[in-house]
């Protein structure tokens, strides 16, 4: 067999090596005490292995790197950020840190990837029909921002069996499809090995008829190393320059689209805690997926809603890939779908009647 064709047995690989290495992860993580334990808003039951992400993320870069697919002059800058968000995670996973400090260091990880990866955000593109919305000296200051806010997205949203992994799935799935609409094959496999890998943790961690509740966690350093990661793929197929392609893939409201719900959701649980008076981390019961599960929709049937949800807001991303949709509706429509979401987080009970009414019919 041409070694060429084993190309596309990468993500194969980095499938079973997760499934695989997980078992043996989490003999590890009980013995040092790397576990979550149920209390307060968290009621799952037992001791359960916070590995996810520390499986995740080696299989990743290890066959990226094997395969050739990643190299230490394109991809070093992530790795190193990535690491660093690992570790922290690893950290505040057995002992819990500062949340001042793992701010600090998520910004510090965002500055590595922009500075040395070339992970920076230059132009807004065409949004509203008027011409290019270019950032100029502000383009430092709003990349950190937004690669920031990725993160603590990423992270926040881990709050049901197989959320965090199937929406990054899901994400990372999006812009797979359009690096296979422009032909970026290195990227479409690279992609592919990570998509895997993910779901070779959601074989543990995702409600299904052979297991019925997750039996490890992502964990914080899982979360935000995946939220760096998606950041990093997202700002270099949304801008010239970026991995493997002269050319930006997307339009940078497009990228907007693909990780739009779970930005919408962080940005609105920030204004609604704010508004009352809360810490903007301050952690609640208050995001989209718990107002779904509060209207009495069962975890599994939830998590499949907000997939599907993250799937039709990836799809509208990918659309003008392949049909001639203007930019500046796509915009309009994300403004509309971040305020209506703002909305309907900050007034108590409105998704969860929605959502009532829907089962209740």
């Amino acid at each position: 067999m041409n070694f060429d064709a084993l190309i596309f047995l990468w993500p194969l690989l980095s499938f079973a090596a997760v499934v695989v290495a997980i078992p043996f992860a989490a003999k590890i993580a009980r013995r040092a005490g790397l576990v979550d334990h149920p209390g307060g808003r968290k009621q799952h039951d037992g001791a359960i292995p916070l590995i996810g992400g520390l499986v995740i993320i080696p299989v990743f870069f290890s066959v990226g790197v094997f395969s050739g697919l990643m190299s230490a002059s394109e991809y070093g800058a992530l790795m190193m950020g990535a690491a660093l968000l690992l570790l922290t995670g690893l950290y505040d996973d057995r002992y819990q840190i500062n949340p001042k400090l793992k701010f600090a260091v998520q910004i510090i990880a965002a500055i590595i990837i922009m500075q040395f990866g070339g992970a920076r955000i230059v132009t807004l593109g065409d949004l509203f029909g008027l011409g290019e919305i270019e950032l100029y000296y502000m383009e430092e200051i709003f990349t950190v921002f937004c690669i920031v806010l990725l993160v603590n997205a990423v992270n926040l949203m881990d709050g049901l069996d197989g959320l965090a992994g199937g929406k990054c799935a899901i994400m990372f799935g999006g812009l797979l499809v359009a690096c296979v609409a422009a032909g970026a094959w290195s990227l479409v496999l690279l992609l592919a090995v990570l998509i895997a890998a993910i779901c070779g943790f959601l074989v543990y961690n995702m409600r299904h008829p052979w297991r019925a509740k997750a039996s490890i966690f992502m964990g914080d350093a899982g979360a935000l190393a995946l939220g760096l990661i998606l950041a990093w793929f997202t700002i270099h197929l949304a801008q010239d320059g970026g991995v493997s392609s002269e050319a930006a893939i997307i339009a940078p409201i497009s990228a907007a689209w693909i990780i739009g719900l779970c930005v919408m959701d962080a940005v609105a649980q920030f204004i609604r805690r704010i508004l009352n008076g809360q810490h903007p981390f301050y952690a609640d019961r208050g995001h989209f997926h718990h107002h779904i599960v509060d209207a009495g929709i069962s975890p599994a049937r939830a998590s499949m809603i907000v997939f599907a949800v993250t799937a039709m807001f990836a799809f509208i991303g990918i659309l003008p890939l392949y049909w001639a949709l203007p930019l500046p509706v796509l915009s309009v429509l994300w403004l509309g779908a971040l305020m209506f979401h703002i909305v309907f987080s900050v007034k108590e009970n409105a998704y969860k009647g929605i959502f009532a009414a829907l089962i209740n019919k």
